[in-house]
């Protein structure tokens, strides 16, 4: 178990020790801890923070929070609840698995959320962004259910990055919508700079034009993730001029083959290319 106490310098600590080193730093303003397992699977390392909820709650001056290990959702509102400075959340496994949805939390002043993987529900996962103003957002999605869409929707104002992926997209997931669930949330933004393309979101491959065309119209999209398949429709966007503000461009997933059209587009237009 490690943790980054901010003033106090990086230590390592084992067992309870941490919990009375924590004790003391009443004016944390930054802590990133491991735990054990990140996916959960210790129900003492998820109890680690669930039988000392008395004193991380108190750290009310808490302005940016990494676990590397896993969270109950109840535990993290309980929290939130405590820290009504925090910006900054970013953690390796959030558990949803709970029938009750915690209350609206106190703190709205999270800016920056990223969630590696979790079990969350459609409804937990709108409770996360829907009392926010985000301007960077990732997380993995149970599907696409429209209520997070239209919750996505309210942060257009404010988001800057967007990375979404589906996390039931192997598990015989229901077929891609028949057109992306982006669309409404990129025709209302216009400070957005970074957008994930993969997966899911891109709703049928025949309208991948059409979501490109709307990415172009926001404006002030500098960067994307993207799948093997967006390569073809993306360069033909930027072979008509669109996307004028992109600068780098990162391939994710399985790794395809070289496209030698498709890197001449880059160069042509002095977009970094990358693989992920």
């Amino acid at each position: 178990m490690w943790t980054d106490l901010g003033s106090k310098g990086t230590a390592s600590w084992k067992g309870h020790a941490v919990l009375h080193v924590l004790r003391s730093c009443d004016t944390l303003s930054t802590l990133s801890l491991s735990l054990g397992p990140t996916d959960g699977s210790s129900a003492a390392h998820l109890g680690h923070i669930s039988n000392n909820l008395s004193i991380f709650v108190s750290f009310s001056t808490l302005a940016s929070f990494t676990l590397e290990s896993a969270i109950w959702l109840t535990d993290l509102a309980l929290l939130l609840d405590g820290w009504p400075s925090l910006k900054e959340l970013t953690l390796h496994s959030l558990r949803g698995d709970c029938s009750r949805m915690p209350p609206p939390p106190t703190t709205k002043s999270i800016q920056r959320l990223s969630i590696r993987t979790n079990t969350l529900s459609e409804q937990h996962a709108c409770w996360l962004i829907a009392h926010q103003r985000l301007t960077h957002l990732s997380i993995a999605l149970p599907g696409l259910p429209s209520t997070f869409f239209t919750a996505l929707a309210h942060l257009s104002p404010t988001l800057t990055s967007l990375r979404l992926t589906n996390r039931f997209a192997a598990k015989g997931a229901p077929a891609p919508p028949t057109a992306s669930p982006l669309l409404p949330f990129l025709v209302l933004s216009s400070v957005l700079e970074e957008l994930q393309l993969s997966g899911d979101v891109l709703g049928p491959a025949e309208k991948l034009d059409e979501l490109l065309a709307a990415v172009s119209k926001v404006g002030t999209v500098a960067k994307l993730w993207i799948d093997d398949g967006v390569r073809e429709p993306l360069e033909r966007a930027l072979r008509k001029g669109e996307l004028a503000q992109l600068a780098e461009v990162v391939s994710v997933g399985r790794k395809g083959p070289a496209v030698k059209s498709f890197e001449q587009a880059m160069d042509e237009r002095g977009i970094e290319l990358s693989r992920e």
